[in-house]
């Protein structure tokens, strides 16, 4: 029995090293501030954002005083609670979460920890609320993506793909077609749970493009996302940065203006007395996708060329 106590807390041992290892912290026997950060997924996008925040808190001399613990889970609600739960465990102070599944799961997870958000689009009310002492939503004007995309060809019916379990990706995709209305293009709304159900709403629906909202799941799921769409020669839209070699048009916020914002948030005082720090990074990045435009026959006018912050070719 005392053998295998021991076992185990060889094993626990082991485990911890493991993971403060992975994790890429370091410990020197000084008092740190420990900070605990999950993706919503491995996206591209998410990673820019916290590699502009962890070279702004160099830049200030601020990263010596913090041990970093990274989890970056699959992107679905029980994965991203787990990921926090870890990150509780190993008694992180503070959370930081990237993009909107994450975000929201911190709500029912939390107890006595500060979060900290980034890369979460237009979000509500609910998340300027406890736990959430700060967080930097992404402002990105949705219906000029869709005026750029009528520019570009004959493009009468629009379907948007949606993640029900993001709530922002619900509110973006409702925006959307509510625009597209104004626009007077049918828009048809497309939300999915599974990868199975992905293919299915692809098969189902006559369109002649497909906006993808700013979702994880969807980010994550893209390549199966694109290789259905090329056997009906459907292009793509998003709002979702990290798309752009799947994507004749995204438009998302600029990752090292949110990743500068979010360092600035953080490293504020913290007093009894002190406000709580939500901001709104509005500095975009528009890329064309030229080289998928021409495999759709489609052609981007050159005054919006000229207006593109990147065109792929």
């Amino acid at each position: 029995m005392i053998g295998l106590k021991i076992k185990r807390w060889i094993t626990v041992g082991i485990i911890t090293l493991l993971f403060l290892l992975m994790s890429g912290t370091s410990y020197t026997g000084e008092e740190r501030v420990v900070i605990g950060v999950v993706f919503s997924s491995d996206n591209p996008y998410y990673e820019e954002i916290h590699r502009s925040f962890i070279n702004t808190l160099k830049e200030r001399g601020d990263i010596e005083k913090i041990n970093f613990l990274v989890q970056r889970p699959n992107p679905d609600p029980v994965a991203w609670s787990n990921a926090i739960r870890k990150l509780i465990v190993y008694d992180a102070s503070i959370l930081i979460t990237y993009g909107a599944g994450a975000t929201e799961a911190a709500r029912y997870e939390v107890d006595r920890q500060k979060v900290f958000y980034a890369g979460v689009l237009s979000p509500d009310d609910t998340l300027k609320k406890p736990p959430y002492k700060g967080g930097v939503g992404s402002t990105v004007p949705i219906s000029s993506i869709l005026r750029y995309l009528k520019k570009t060809g004959d493009v009468k019916r629009v379907g948007v793909m949606f993640y029900p379990e993001e709530r922002t990706s619900i509110k973006e995709a409702k925006e959307l077609k509510a625009y597209a209305e104004r626009m007077k293009l049918s828009a048809v709304l497309l939300p999915v749970h599974s990868r199975m159900e992905i293919g299915q709403k692809i098969r189902l629906f006559d369109i002649d493009a497909l906006y993808i909202t700013g979702s994880s799941f969807l980010e994550k799921n893209i390549v199966y996302v694109d290789d259905l769409l090329k056997k009906k020669d459907i292009p793509i839209v998003t709002s979702q940065g990290g798309l752009e070699k799947r994507a004749v048009i995204s438009l998302y916020t600029d990752p090292e203006i949110v990743g500068r914002m979010l360092a600035s948030i953080i490293s504020e005082p913290d007093s009894p007395g002190s406000a709580d720090r939500f901001v709104s990074a509005r500095k975009t990045r528009l890329v064309f996708n030229k080289s998928l435009c021409l495999k759709h026959n489609l052609e981007i006018p050159l005054e919006l060329l000229t207006g593109a912050d990147e065109v792929i070719r």
